[in-house]
């Protein structure tokens, strides 16, 4: 019902709504018809949560009319001509009762029936497909084509025949991954005692069980087994019980120790040719050898395979890979020539000779490979030594000349200093004496002792150097042979004096100027 404070509206949807303040009677008389209206309705009103009708609706005062408002117009103020109501929504409090009927309805008889037996039949069919997988599983019946090729059924719930075994261990039963895993299991608590032999040539290294350790299984083993089932599944082969064999996968950490132990055992460096000697008829050369090293890949699929088949003693040949050596044969022949040739005729003693002889000898045959130092002192050895055959003979000590064992090996080491010089080899160590020596000019010669002074020498160039060292009566020679390829032309060597006091000293500086290719 609507209602309005306004005593008049114009032009509103509520004309026939309209307010009179006049007189009592018009409002005795609005309410009476207000009565009627309430009489006539079917619709009940719910106020202060309670609920109440009349067989004979007694006269409203405006007081107890709830419908007009006393708060603008004083205790006489009352609504006039209000014929209108508004529609109010009721709650209907039969709604539980009917759903109840309905959902009670809806499980008939009937239809209890009807889903008891659509259930039935459903539990019927998922045992029946069950109990038909055990056979199917089992190889017992043969499985339907579209489920064995679809992979409907053997997906992850697939599961190995009984008797099917990897490496001795039986997976019947089991998915994929519990096999791989029951197969590591085993294989890390397998009590075989394992001695297992890798040679290769003269080689030789024996492995023990505590030499292993486990992480994983790899190859086609789990998966040639479950191509199998399949296969029996279709009824394209027969069930038989079968053993598969897959390698075995070691530790990382494993895999690096036992690379490093046998590596060590199986490995050889390759050796350049070089110049074995040089004599009346020319240069002799070795012949170059081939380096190897273990192939790792191999090896550890050799070891998987012995460990699956877990065989207490078994031996292995081992692979290698072959490292070419940098220097062969052929190219020496053809580079290799001598690169210099230097002698000096001694002046001193009897044993003075004899010991610078002895070095010479020793010296003999030396062969400098490329980049390497070679050192006087340490070819010579204790030259101080007289017990290993030196002599006591003339010998510059502290610019005086005194008797001492070895006396005499300076010529030696000058004369192939000298040589070395023109053979273009680098010079990483020596010294000269303090006073002129009578078989050297100044700036030429190379004193050594055995505890402070040594002459070393390094080979710069790419081929091997050989020193051919000997003495005939009192004059030693020494040649020197090598390739001058790629190292140089020309050598001329000259000194510089750079300071003279007359009667006192004087100051030599020596030079070398090498050509290659005209620079």
């Amino acid at each position: 019902m609507a209602y309005s404070d306004e005593k008049k509206t114009e032009n509103s949807e509520l004309s026939e709504s309209q307010f009179v303040l006049n007189n009592e009677e018009e409002v005795e008389e609005e309410t009476a018809h207000i009565e009627s209206d309430f009489n006539n309705s079917e619709i009940g009103f719910v106020i202060d949560d309670t609920y109440e009708e009349t067989e004979e609706p007694a006269a409203e005062t405006v007081e107890d009319n709830p419908f007009v408002k006393d708060d603008d117009y004083g205790k006489n103020d009352t609504e006039e001509n209000v014929n209108t109501v508004d529609t109010v929504d009721v709650t209907d409090f039969s709604t539980k009762k009917k759903d109840k009927k309905s959902i009670k309805g809806f499980f008939t008889k009937g239809r209890i029936i009807a889903i008891s037996i659509i259930a039935a039949v459903l539990l019927i069919l998922v045992a029946v497909f069950f109990t038909l997988s055990h056979f199917w599983r089992n190889g017992e019946m043969k499985m339907p084509g579209f489920l064995a090729s679809t992979g409907l059924y053997q997906g992850d719930s697939f599961r190995y025949f009984d008797g099917i075994t990897v490496n001795g261990v039986d997976i019947g039963g089991l998915t994929k991954e519990q096999a791989a895993k029951k197969i590591e299991a085993q294989m890390k608590v397998s009590s075989v005692d394992y001695e297992i032999t890798v040679k290769y040539e003269d080689k030789s290294i024996v492995l023990k069980k505590k030499d292993f350790e486990y992480s994983a299984i790899n190859g086609s083993a789990l998966k040639d087994a479950k191509e199998y089932c399949i296969r029996v599944m279709k009824g394209e082969a027969k069930k038989e019980k079968r053993n598969y064999t897959c390698a075995v996968t070691l530790s990382s950490k494993c895999q690096k120790d036992l690379a490093e132990k046998v590596g060590k055992v199986i490995h050889k460096d390759p050796v350049n040719a070089t110049i074995e000697k040089a004599d009346a008829q020319g240069l002799v050369f070795l012949d170059e050898q081939k380096g190897y090293d273990l192939d790792k890949d191999d090896f550890f699929k050799q070891i998987g395979n012995v460990i699956a088949k877990q065989k207490e003693k078994s031996t292995i040949t081992a692979k290698v890979k072959f490292k070419e050596p940098t220097i062969k044969k052929a190219e020496l022949t053809e580079n290799i020539q001598e690169l210099s040739s230097h002698s000096t005729t001694s002046t001193n003693n009897a044993n003075g000779t004899a010991n610078m002889t002895k070095a010479m000898n020793m010296c003999n045959g030396t062969v400098i490979e490329p980049g390497e130092v070679w050192s006087f002192n340490a070819t010579t050895g204790n030259s101080e030594d007289q017990s290993a055959g030196w002599l006591p003979a003339a010998a510059y000590s502290g610019g005086y000349v005194v008797q001492s064992v070895g006396g005499g090996i300076c010529q030696a080491s000058t004369t192939i200093y000298v040589a070395a010089l023109y053979a273009n080899l680098g010079v990483v160590e020596r010294s000269a004496h303090a006073w002129q020596s009578s078989y050297a000019s100044p700036g030429f010669d190379a004193t050594v002792d055995y505890r402070s002074l040594d002459l070393k020498l390094k080979n710069t160039s790419k081929y091997p150097v050989y020193l051919s060292c000997g003495a005939s009566g009192r004059v030693m020679t020494c040649k020197i042979y090598g390739s001058k390829k790629d190292f140089f032309d020309k050598v001329e060597v000259f000194t510089e004096t750079t300071a003279r006091v007359p009667g006192e000293y004087f100051t030599v500086r020596t030079y070398r100027r090498v050509t290659l290719n005209g620079n």
